[in-house]
């Protein structure tokens, strides 16, 4: 490992990598105002042969936002002999500081490292769970059907049923990206007890658009169930 200074720009924000732990705009806000006061954010690390970030693109982006491409960074090089080396690395160093990785970023980066041949051994003790939560992570999967007609297996989040197991890519990414680790049971009670004590507002019209629209699909979703019981 050694320490160098390149300009913000000159580093790689790797795509794959940022699908595993997605960037926080909220977070990379938050960075930006601790680099205007100064802050002690922690070392960036990317890979030597790349440029890859391989802890820090939050860090990064925040620095590019608010100080440009051009703005210089003293950064860590380290070189990784394989993918897993470099995926390992990743997971350990956002497993220890920075924002928390969510249970569906450590499903997501559980299944990378997978593929790269990590054992269930190894990915448990980097985690801080037991194989049998592993198991467990590895069940909660869909196949994503792309518009090429190519499948993939990936994780969903907690809650989510998909009877058949099957999601269209369109609907993979908005589970992604929209979807709370939440069942429905829990949803559905808590909006339940605001509605009966009042605690929605009236006065917005996205709440009130989006109520009728849940009004419609529950409609909808009991006639469906009738007919399959009748």
């Amino acid at each position: 490992m050694k320490q160098v200074k390149m300009k913000a720009s000159e580093l790689v924000i790797d795509p794959a990598l940022t699908k595993l732990r997605p960037i926080n705009m909220m977070h990379v806000n938050t960075y930006r105002q601790h680099y205007r006061c100064g802050v002690d954010m922690g070392e960036i690390v990317i890979e030597h042969r790349t440029r890859r970030v391989v802890s820090g693109n939050h860090r990064v982006t925040a620095l590019l936002e608010e100080y440009g491409p051009g703005h210089e960074v003293t950064v860590t090089e380290m070189t990784f002999a394989t993918e897993l080396d470099l995926l390992t690395e990743f997971a350990k160093r956002n497993m220890a500081h920075g924002v928390p990785l969510s249970g569906f970023d450590k499903k997501r980066i559980m299944q990378a490292l997978s593929r790269e041949g990590s054992s269930p051994e190894d990915m448990a003790n980097l985690f801080g769970v037991s194989v049998k939560r592993l198991e467990v992570w590895s069940g909660m999967t869909v196949s994503v059907i792309g518009s090429d007609g190519k499948q993939t297996t990936e994780p969903v989040k907690n809650g989510v049923y998909v009877p058949d197991g099957v999601m269209s890519a369109e609907a993979y990414e908005k589970h992604a990206h929209r979807d709370r680790g939440v069942s429905a049971h829990l949803q559905a009670s808590q909006l339940s007890r605001w509605l009966r004590l009042g605690w929605i507002d009236q006065d917005d019209p996205r709440t009130i658009e989006a109520l009728k629209e849940l009004s419609q699909a529950i409609t909808a979703f009991f006639a469906a169930r009738e007919k399959v019981t009748a």
